[in-house]
């Protein structure tokens, strides 16, 4: 190889270093911004009042109507009618159904977390049903008595810039218990965020490609 072609060669590689080393940077950078949005353990709830803690107990934060005046907050403290804190809804709505709703502020398209504890007592009849703006996420017809809570989580896309949850309710014979309501903007997992850093790190090179 004549001195000529091999300077050529060198500043061939120098420049296939220096891209490569520019990509990676992007890669690292973007990656790093990306495991900065998981930081948090969790989304900051949008729920006011979810554990029906404030005030000592109470539905402040939420809109109840229960005609039969049946439905309260219990505060027993930490027990088995209790999944998390000090107190519960304890829904007894007798002959038609109780309504409790809360709305709050949302981004349109945008992911969020909706979950709840649920204790039934097997009574009936019974009813229990859960809303995202007036859609069924969750419903139950005289459920079984069970000595634990149990949790629904599940996920939703905003269509406006807030949105209702709502809980329809009945326990002629009883109380259903609820608690620890929650509604928080999705956090995306470590992998998706992995998978942005390249994409991001692959448009960038795509550009140079195209630049050249």
């Amino acid at each position: 190889m004549n001195n000529a072609a091999g300077v050529g060669l060198s500043k061939r590689l120098n420049r296939f270093k220096g891209r490569a080393t520019r990509l990676i940077m992007i890669a690292g950078a973007a990656f790093g911004l990306g495991a900065g949005f998981a930081a948090p353990a969790s989304a900051l709830p949008l729920l006011v009042n979810g554990g029906f803690e404030d005030g000592g107990g109470s539905f402040d934060g939420w809109l109840l109507d229960d005609p039969s005046l049946f439905t309260v907050v219990q505060c027993p403290g930490p027990g088995p009618q209790v999944a998390e804190g000090f107190c519960s809804a304890a829904l007894g709505a007798v002959a038609t159904n109780g309504t409790l709703t809360q709305s709050f502020a949302t981004t349109i398209g945008t992911v969020y977390d909706v979950s709840f504890q649920f204790l039934w007592d097997g009574g009936s009849p019974a009813n229990f049903t859960a809303f995202i703006d007036g859609a069924p996420i969750f419903s139950r017809i005289d459920p079984p008595a069970i000595s634990n809570f149990g949790t629904f989580a599940t996920q939703f896309v905003a269509s406006g810039l807030s949105s209702e949850l709502a809980f329809a309710f009945r326990d002629d014979s009883g109380f259903m218990a609820l608690d620890n309501v929650s509604v928080s903007a999705a956090v995306p997992e470590p992998a998706s965020l992995a998978l942005l850093a390249l994409g991001i790190a692959g448009l960038a090179a795509t550009r140079r490609r195209r630049g050249r």
